[in-house]
């Protein structure tokens, strides 16, 4: 999978972490994102990161009035990322904790796709504070997307990239063994549960917790704070202000799904909208009870509101914002009374009962990881309720054939597909409708030159139709461009001959030659034009260094160009100088020319003399290396009579005799 990202600077990671804490009780324990470019990324400085005793959130509630949560089947999938561990010593101390820690990873690595390892660094040891499960948070930094500055998760930012920083960043300072994840978890606790089935009632299910950690350090968190008045790491604003960015006004790709909801008009908005660091931001984040349907928050990705239309729960999907704002669980998990214990997307809400085991990410993190922007493993694709992903998975230039793919999960309910094709920036046309259970791939023939976008349109059982998001492009270009140079004396010939796709029309071809004759050096001049001939032959070229090219150009000005082809006509010694010519320059002729060509890049002075030994004229020049060079000497001031032209140069010295008659 072809993901592109262009990176001028990232900086060391940090490493703080999203702590989840409990909180005693009767009964009751509390715990705690189309990116194609990015650039000018730096560190999230320390000092803007969440103090430990403010970012606690995870509850581990009480639940006996229900039964103990089924143990949830193991996904048997095949891991497309592979995401390795650092243990600390505490989990060698504790095996049974390790293998509850790598089965939680093990489950990860199929519902995320990364060409690249993430690592995670883990510890299990003791704490001070008796009421932190653990937590974990991903290395953060900032980075400018398409002008605006976002919070992106390492992990996340070389999974789109397809790379690993310290390669598209030498100086960022990350090498293939940093962590991207941080976490740490409670040893002193006596009542974890380690085991494979379900936890006991009173227990705290550690594969879970580990579970829901690994989903924050996945950037599954946003970065809305609020001050309660009591001082906060990020709002700087009066009491009851919210900002986001870790106060920094900079969105993550989380935040940039979050919006104000009003479930009675079914209207929304941009929760980014409202003035960063204020109060009103702060209201909008924290919803009253008895505001609850004109105000509630939720997760606007349209991936993620497609899943949660698998289970019951509303669409787009409800994110926790209780009033008063609670730091470390508002706007980071889903709503807990919307997604309660035992259901299929209880694992990334606040709560965490006694006996209740979470084991899956579920359709709706799923889909909120796929709208932050991760690319998507096997068992969450599984639940995507659209075909998505379309790419050009190959190309036969000569032959004119694009293949194209796209995903399409086994319980879709598509009637039929259609293929649409547009040329350069023209309308999108039909190029074929297919069955619904057809294979998710596509041969599309008889392509000729041109700069084409595709795009897929499907249907579904009950009549609703949808686009897929993606609208991969390619370009069918020449097949190539070959010359044969014809040497004379004093001038010489190239033929140029090209060929491309055979299903090509449409076009006219510009033939362009760069030979540095009077331009800059590189620079391309139309010297043909030739309808819709395929050859070409360019006569009565000095000795010197030429390159060639073709554009084929169509009725709308849409235009690609060939690669470029040399031709270098030879000659002996320093230099070759034609001219001048005209000789002799007679009445109305007011320039002569002079074609020059050297060995070697230098520079020149021409000077014209009179037969006194006067100079009446002088030119500074810059020969290029094998580049026949046009100079032009104004001829219309001089008088009749016999004239000498001198080239003089650090490799040769050339004097020709020119007549002016009037």
């Amino acid at each position: 999978m072809d993901h592109t990202f262009s990176t001028a600077r990232l900086l060391r990671v940090v490493t703080g972490l999203l702590f989840f804490a409990i909180v005693t009780g009767p009964g009751t324990a509390f715990a705690q994102q189309p990116l194609e470019r990015i650039t000018n990324l730096r560190e999230v400085p320390d000092r803007l990161l969440p103090d430990l005793e403010k970012t606690c959130g995870l509850t581990a509630a009480a639940h006996q009035e229900m039964p103990p949560a089924p143990d949830r089947p193991k996904v048997q999938g095949k891991a497309s990322a592979d995401i390795r561990v650092q243990y600390g010593p505490g989990f060698d101390q504790n095996p049974a904790a390790r293998d509850a820690f790598q089965r939680a990873v093990d489950t990860w690595s199929m519902h995320i796709e990364s060409e690249e390892e993430i690592v995670i660094d883990a510890t299990f040891q003791d704490f001070d504070d008796a009421r932190i499960l653990g937590g974990a948070r991903p290395a953060y930094v900032f980075g400018d997307i398409d002008g605006e500055t976002i919070v992106v998760a390492v992990n996340l930012l070389e999974a789109v990239r397809g790379d690993r920083v310290e390669n598209f960043d030498p100086s960022a300072g990350h090498s293939a063994s940093d962590p991207e994840i941080f976490a740490s978890f409670n040893r002193t606790r006596t009542d974890w549960h380690f085991g494979e089935g379900p936890p006991p009632s009173g227990s705290i299910d550690f594969e879970s917790v580990v579970l829901h950690e690994i989903g924050h350090g996945l950037q599954y968190a946003s970065t809305f704070s609020y001050n309660t008045g009591s001082g906060n790491y990020a709002c700087s604003g009066a009491t009851d202000a919210a900002c986001w960015g870790f106060g920094s006004g900079r969105p993550s790709t989380y935040d940039q799904q979050v919006i104000q909801y009003n479930a009675q008009d079914d209207t929304f908005v941009d929760m980014l909208s409202f003035p960063n660091d204020t109060q009103q931001l702060g209201d909008a984040l924290t919803v009253e009870s008895s505001e609850a349907t004109t105000e509630q928050v939720r997760f606007n990705g349209s991936l993620a509101s497609s899943n949660a239309g698998l289970t019951s729960g509303p669409q787009p999907p409800i994110l926790y914002a209780p009033a008063p704002w609670q730091s470390g669980s508002s706007l980071s998990h889903l709503d807990e009374f919307t997604y309660p214990f035992g259901t299929e997307n209880a694992l990334m809400t606040p709560q965490l009962g006694n006996g209740e085991s979470a084991r899956l990410p579920g359709p709706i993190v799923c889909g909120s990881l796929g709208d932050m922007g991760w690319p998507l493993g096997p068992e969450c694709l599984g639940y995507v309720q659209a075909p998505l992903n379309l790419q050009v998975v190959s190309r036969d230039i000569e032959n004119g054939t694009v293949n194209l793919t796209w995903f399409a999960s086994s319980n879709l309910d598509v009637s039929s597909y259609t293929v649409e094709r547009r040329a350069f920036d023209g309308p999108f046309q039909e190029v074929a409708t297919l069955p619904g259970d057809t294979d998710p791939a596509y041969t599309d023939e008889n392509v000729g030159l041109g700069m084409y976008t595709y795009r897929l349109q499907f249907e579904r059982g009950d009549g609703s139709t949808g686009t897929v998001e993606e609208t991969p492009t390619v370009e069918i270009g020449f097949t190539g461009i070959e010359r044969t140079v014809t040497e004379g004396d004093p001038t010489s010939s190239v033929q140029v001959d090209w060929s491309v796709p055979a299903p090509t029309s449409g076009y006219e071809y510009v033939v362009e030659r760069s030979d540095g004759s009077g331009t800059t050096a590189g620079e391309f001049q139309r010297i043909a034009s030739v309808g819709t001939s395929t050859s070409y032959e360019d006569t009565g070229l000095f000795p010197g260094s030429y390159t060639y090219r073709v554009r084929a150009v169509d009725a709308n000005n849409n235009s690609l160009t060939s690669e470029e082809t040399d031709a270098r006509l030879s000659f002996e010694g320093s230099a070759f100088i034609t001219g001048p010519n005209p000789n002799p320059i007679q009445s109305g002729m007011t320039q002569a020319e002079l074609v020059i060509s050297a060995q070697l890049p230098q520079d020149a002075t021409i000077g014209v003399y009179n037969t006194l030994g006067q100079k009446v004229y002088e030119e500074q020049i810059s020969l290029r290396q094998s580049a026949a060079q046009r100079v032009q000497i104004p001829t219309g001031r001089l008088s009749s009579g016999v004239y000498f032209v001198r080239i003089e140069a650090e490799e040769f010295s050339v004097t020709r005799r020119m007549a002016v008659t009037r």
